[in-house]
């Protein structure tokens, strides 16, 4: 928290500058991040990656609860601030499988 408090006072008057420094605090030892969309298949993998013995048909056919639909549309962006975004969360984007690694 104290990090980020710096961080904020520190580099809060521009975005970019704050984002950038953010990326300097991702340990470079967190090399996956299980993602909502794929969370079933993300937990296999990890309990396959620590070699855990785990009958995957029960994970897959565990019914699924507190699941919400969203009825929030895409973000219209404004100006030049999606590609700003894009640049600035593409190593993040790119490291960890948001998009496809050519």
């Amino acid at each position: 928290m104290m990090i980020l408090m710096f961080l904020w006072k520190t580099f809060s008057n521009d975005i970019q500058d704050t984002l950038q420094a953010c990326l300097v605090f991702i340990p470079q030892e967190i090399d996956f991040i299980g993602k909502t969309e794929t969370l079933v298949d993300d937990l296999i993998y990890v309990f396959k990656s620590l070699d855990i013995k785990f009958d995957d048909n029960k994970i897959r056919n565990i019914p699924k609860i507190n699941e919400s639909y969203s009825t929030i549309e895409k973000p219209t962006w404004k100006g030049d601030i999606k590609e700003k975004n894009y640049y600035l969360e593409y190593p993040s984007l790119f490291r960890y499988g948001y998009l496809t690694k050519k």
